[in-house]
């Protein structure tokens, strides 16, 4: 194969509904900008920052509770800029915006079950789990953690505690203890959230011992930072295990 050689050419109806045939469609139509392939449409995106993010902002429909007062402040060339100075938003607001009915999360277990929950479903266990992350004290800034397999728990305890502004470490249940403090000692979570068990390859797995093991010298992390270990340590408070 010689350098240069094309390896694939995606079919026109492909193209047709791809996303950045969707996006060049609504620069013609809502900016007047028209674009003859995709080289023309690169070189304005770098040539023009600003009016180039803010079509995505606009085009993406971004929910925000707070508008950028900029669009970009150019540092040192591209890589020196600020992007939509002043804006706050929350990413669980973007991403759960689709209709109540449409499909948010297919699973499928290790033995070959099918699941689906749609956008209403999961905003409802998502919202659920927040107000049980909130009367455990959790708020903007705090750690949560989890011991959780890659399912629909791990999804909704994720976009709980990102809704809440509180930032998200997961481990797969599989770490050993070890690993897993090394992970979660560093950052201090107010609250663990940890399966009891789980299966693969036909198997069950019981996790209770090695949680015990993490709760418990989490806790003992905890209390030495309380104690003002260390200066710039994070100060996670009480640890509440679910």
């Amino acid at each position: 194969m010689a350098e240069g050689d094309l390896l694939y050419t995606p079919s026109p109806e492909r193209v047709r509904r791809a996303r950045i045939t969707g996006y060049r469609e609504w620069l013609a139509a809502r900016r007047g900008l028209a674009f003859g392939d995709y080289d023309e449409l690169w070189s304005w995106s770098v040539a023009d920052l600003e009016g180039f993010w803010s079509s995505i902002w606009d085009w993406a429909s971004i929910r925000a509770s707070r508008e950028p007062a900029t669009v970009c402040e150019r540092g040192m060339g591209a890589e020196g800029a600020r992007f939509f100075v002043g804006a706050e938003l929350n990413y669980v607001d973007q991403v759960l915006g689709a209709p109540e009915g449409a499909p948010a999360v297919v699973t499928v277990d290790d033995e070959g079950n099918r699941g689906e929950v749609s956008y209403g479903e999961l905003r409802s266990l998502a919202g659920a789990a927040a107000q049980g992350l909130r009367r455990l004290g959790v708020s903007e800034g705090d750690r949560v953690a989890a011991v959780l397999p890659n399912g629909l728990h791990a999804i909704v305890a994720f976009l709980a505690t990102a809704s809440l502004g509180a930032i998200w470490s997961s481990c797969a249940p599989e770490f050993g203890a070890a690993s897993m403090l090394d992970r979660f000692g560093q950052i201090a979570p107010k609250v663990l959230i940890a399966a009891d068990g789980y299966r693969y390859g036909g198997q069950v797995f019981e996790l209770g011992e090695k949680t015990g093991a993490l709760v418990g010298a989490l806790g003992a992390d905890l209390d030495r930072d309380r104690a003002g270990a260390r200066d710039g340590a994070p100060q996670g408070g009480r640890l509440a295990a679910v």
